[in-house]
């Protein structure tokens, strides 16, 4: 009886420590957080973000980012990460402009799989 139990313990301890293991495989977010690339910083400064649309300008649609904290370990997202993914979104569709920029704070966004995500949206203009 006492070597099932242990046989038993042990096959339970097995599976919990399987478990936990890691795969290697990421299948969803990955582990860090956004950081923008040295290219697209560049191509964002050529887009402002204006109070009013610039006489002349073509809408273009709206836009949207998502600045998120993937891990309790990254660091928390901010309004003026977000806004800068936000005109690297625009440079995407030639915008040369941003209006109407807002932004909001989530907490545990599961669609995105964020502990803390700051959402910016704006206007993209050209």
């Amino acid at each position: 009886m006492m070597a099932l139990t242990r046989i038993v313990v042990s096959s339970v301890i097995a599976l919990v420590m399987a478990g936990c293991a890691s795969t290697g495989v990421t299948t969803t977010a990955p582990i860090t957080y956004a950081v923008p690339t040295t290219e697209q910083l560049a191509a964002a400064s050529s887009v402002v973000v204006v109070a009013v649309a610039p006489a002349g300008s073509v809408s273009l649609g709206t836009v949207d980012a998502y600045a998120c904290q993937y891990a309790m370990y990254d660091p928390q997202p901010t309004n003026e990460l977000a806004v800068v993914l936000l005109r690297i979104e625009a440079t995407k569709i030639g915008a040369t402009s941003i209006t109407s920029v807002k932004t909001s704070q989530s907490n545990v966004d599961l669609a995105r799989n964020c502990l803390t995500t700051i959402h910016a949206t704006g206007l993209a203009m050209r």
